[in-house]
């Protein structure tokens, strides 16, 4: 589980980086976006899902799976929240803030 905590915030710190590195950069390809967007969230995603499959004991398919699904998961979260920031108004994003927050309660 320490590996997975590690990875988390090696992959966190490098990708904070590469994305300031290439802030403004209009110039920015998929390749890089993609990369960023791995090492921000993807991993973490990926991480997470890996550690709960190990804390349950699960077997090393098991957990290969679990963190494979993470990481998917991340990369689909990450691109939509990043499509929701450029598609979105204000308003919209308060109506989907108001529509979470009434179905926490």
């Amino acid at each position: 589980m320490i590996q997975a905590l590690y990875a988390i915030t090696a992959s966190l710190s490098e990708g904070q980086l590469l994305e300031l590195t290439n802030f403004g950069n209009r110039e920015l390809d998929e390749a890089g976006y993609l990369r960023i967007i791995e090492l921000k969230t993807a991993i973490f995603f990926a991480e997470s899902c890996h550690i709960g499959a190990l804390a349950a004991k699960a077997s090393d398919a098991v957990c290969a799976s679990a963190r494979e699904f993470g990481l998917q998961i991340g990369f689909a979260y990450q691109i939509l929240d990043d499509l929701l920031d450029v598609t979105s108004t204000l308003a919209t994003l308060a109506r989907t803030s108001r529509t979470i927050s009434s179905m926490e309660k």
